[in-house]
């Protein structure tokens, strides 16, 4: 049985690396969508929340 090493060579990757024709940054996108825009909204939500928590006569 032949054993095939995968990483002959192995380095860094960059955005602008390929994996199977496509670039890094792709990937990326593609796996994390917009992931960073979703935690910067729900940050905001629970920041509003909290404002309104210290705000004094606020019916919860």
């Amino acid at each position: 049985m032949t054993t095939i090493r995968r990483f002959q060579s192995p380095g860094v990757l960059t955005d602008d690396s390929l994996v199977l024709g496509i670039s890094i940054k792709r990937w990326n996108q593609a796996f994390t969508g917009s992931f960073e825009e979703s935690l910067k909204e729900v940050k905001r939500r629970v920041d509003q929340i909290e404002s309104k928590k210290q705000l004094p006569n606020h019916p919860s």
